[in-house]
Order: C-alpha cells, then structure tokens, then sequence
C-alpha cells in the first residue's frame, strides 16, 4: 500500500541531503494526485495520450478539477495561444504564491520549461482567447502591436434584455455598430466614470435575441447575443459599459448582472472568440497566421454549464 506520510518524511529528509528540486517535485506528486483520488491518475494519463492528438497540453498537476486542461489555439517558437477558461488568471495576482487561484501564465511555464511573457490579459472571470510570447523579440512586437492598435479582440456577451432602452433592440448593421464612449477610473473592484480617468471607447453590435431556460417564469427566459469590440483596453471596460446601458452581463454580479443559474462558478457570460490583425502587422514574420485566431462562442460555452 502507497504510503503517502512515508514517501513525504522522506522527501523531507532528502532535502537536507541536498536533493530539494527531487523533494519538492515528488512531494507536489503526493500532495495534488495521491492523496486527493489515487484512482484517477490512470485515467489523467489515459486523457493525455489521447488529448496530445486533438491540440491539447498535458494538464498540470492542479488542474485536475473543474477544468481538465488549457487549450492550445496556436503555438510554436515565438506565441502561444490558448482559449483560457472562465475562473483561471492570466497572470498572477499581486498576492503571488499566496493567491490559491489557477494562473495560465504560470501553468504555461511549467509545462514548456521556459519563460512565458504576457501580451494581453483577461479578467479572472472572463474566458477565451489570450496570447503569450515565448521570447522577448516577439513580446516587444506584440506589445507594440496592442499599443498601436493594430490588434482587434472581438468579444460575445449574453446579457438580460432592457425593456426600458428601445434602442439597443434592434439587430446592429455590421457597419454600424453602437459607439460607446466614457471617461474611466479603476476603483479597488469595479470601474467607474470619472473627469481624471481615461478615455475608453467600445464598438457594440446586438446580435439577437435568445431563449435560455435559466428557472424561474417565462420572461426569465429572455435574453440577448451581444458582439463587442473593445478599441482600447481600460480594466473592465466592457462590463461597466454593458452595466451602464442597462443590460450587465449574466453572472457579472459585481456589475448588477443576473446570477449565472444555480452554479457556483468564478465565470461570467464574457468570452473573447476572436483576435485578429490589421495590415500593419507582418504576420508571417513571426510564423502567425494572417487571420489571427478564434475559440468557441459564448453560447457553446454556456451549453456545456450543469445549469
């Protein structure tokens, strides 16, 4: 019979004889696999074999749970892409080692053995595409690319609808999309509008409108497919504008949305589907494909939740 306390004394005492990188290694082993459900680890592996075929990483050790692996959009040796989940950071917390949560940046580094340089981010809550560079040639290009804005994030969004704002019904022309401008401040949880903020500006197109059997009566049924596209990146800068016209996003209860079902869950109803190019960026020079990258739609990602 395996022996966890044993095989952790020993690592303990290894330690001390000058083999810490092994301790710390196997210790992590007995701490995350042996001790929560030896059973699984056959079927971990099992999933590996088959995922390595389907554009899949390897899971890290901690990501056994709620999500079973970060999927790989795109990569090789200069960018990787992935479709980050819903309740996972980007990058680490100010608190570091002490912020318990799943960070992609870091399971990333661990899984490639190499250093991982953030581009862009995307709220805790908020899932899709995000971009990593490999190297400090191409994180230099790639800031630069955001900060020109010659990269395009296209966001969905499901939202209750606003019986009381006539205007946002409408289905919105592709080339004439709501224009919606504001002054920004990032306050400790939410943004708010104000005269020394900076200036943010969304274009917002209604796609249609859905049926979604959340519970309740009939009318809680109604909802609403929203296409956003944010032309700067202020920090909650698409959650404060769909709050501010009425319609907050389902399960953004920080900005007065609708519970996202009966389910416990760090996610919101806010996925980036899309990151593409402009004609200022030579894809190929670093090995990108021309029409940038896209994930799964908001809707399907709903459809897998146990709501």
């Amino acid at each position: 019979m395996f022996d966890g306390q044993a095989v952790a004394q020993g690592m303990q005492n290894a330690a001390h004889g000058g083999v810490g990188q092994v301790a710390i290694v196997l210790s992590e082993f007995k701490h995350q696999i042996v001790e929560p459900d030896i059973g699984r680890l056959d079927g971990v592996v099992k999933s590996w074999q088959a995922s390595l075929c389907h554009g899949w990483i390897p899971p890290p050790l901690e990501m056994q749970g709620r999500y079973q692996s970060l999927k790989i959009v795109f990569q090789n040796e200069n960018f990787i892409v992935i479709d980050k989940p819903h309740g996972v950071l980007t990058v680490p917390a100010r608190a570091g080692d002490a912020d318990p949560r799943q960070c992609a940046g870091r399971m990333l580094e661990r899984e490639t053995g190499g250093r991982i340089f953030p581009v862009h981010r995307l709220d805790y809550e908020v899932g899709g595409i995000v971009m990593f560079a490999r190297n400090s040639k191409a994180h230099r290009a790639a800031s630069g690319w955001f900060e020109g804005h010659a990269l395009q994030k296209t966001y969905e969004a499901i939202t209750k609808p606003n019986e009381n704002c006539q205007e946002l019904h409408p289905q919105t022309p592709l080339d004439q999309p709501f224009i919606w401008e504001a002054v920004l401040v990032r306050g400790k949880k939410r943004a708010f509008e104000a005269s020394h903020g900076k200036k943010s500006l969304t274009r917002a197109w209604f796609v249609r409108e859905l049926e979604l059997d959340m519970g309740g009566a009939p009318a809680a049924k109604k909802h609403q497919l929203w296409r956003l596209e944010p032309v700067t990146g202020r920090s909650h800068q698409l959650r404060w504008e769909m709050f501010r016209h009425g319609i907050p996003i389902l399960g953004d209860t920080l900005y007065g949305g609708a519970p996202l079902g009966a389910l416990d869950c760090d996610a919101i109803a806010l996925r980036a589907v899309q990151l593409s190019f402009s004609e200022k960026v030579d894809a190929s020079m670093f090995g990108l494909p021309p029409d940038g990258f896209a994930c799964e739609s908001v809707l399907h990602w709903l459809s897998k939740l146990n709501l």
